[in-house]
């Protein structure tokens, strides 16, 4: 499937918006995930049907104290998550700039209770990895992990 960087259809917004998907940070922020159609392009299949986005993100201010949420919709379900990078280095070969990432998915009770669990953690791994551009003559080189253990 390709995936790339795209306005959503105002349609499949107004399904989206109509899930009234909560947001896991604290009340003086909004509600509710909010997709919208002009403006903002979001990571996602030519379908529509997959759907990956930075939702819920902090305040500078409050950075220290809340993580950033990610969303990936499939369909008309979605999985709110975070993960970490816990690792990231840099090695230079034959003139070439790896970077040799590692990011860990964070234990997370939907996704384990899905019936579908390691398809959807297929997906957020390669739409993890698809989001992340390679800067300047970079390669990256990625994995990602989910109880300790590389997504394949």
């Amino acid at each position: 499937m390709k995936y790339n960087y795209r306005h959503i259809s105002p349609e499949r917004c107004q399904e989206i918006n109509n899930m009234k998907i909560p947001s896991p940070l604290p009340p003086y922020y909004p509600e509710f995930f909010v997709m919208e159609s002009e403006g903002k392009k979001y990571f996602s299949s030519e379908d529509e049907n997959l759907i990956f986005t930075a939702a819920f993100i902090p305040i500078p201010a409050d950075r220290e104290f809340y993580q950033e949420y990610y969303l990936l919709i499939k369909d008309n379900e979605y999985f709110i998550f975070n993960y970490k990078r816990v690792s990231n280095e840099t090695v230079k070969k034959d003139n070439i700039i790896y970077a040799d990432i590692v990011n860990e998915i964070l234990p997370n009770d939907k996704i384990d209770n899905c019936n579908e669990k390691d398809e959807i953690l297929h997906i957020i791994s390669e739409m993890i990895k698809k989001s992340n551009t390679p800067h300047f003559n970079v390669i990256i080189r990625e994995k990602i992990l989910y109880n300790g253990k590389e997504i394949k």
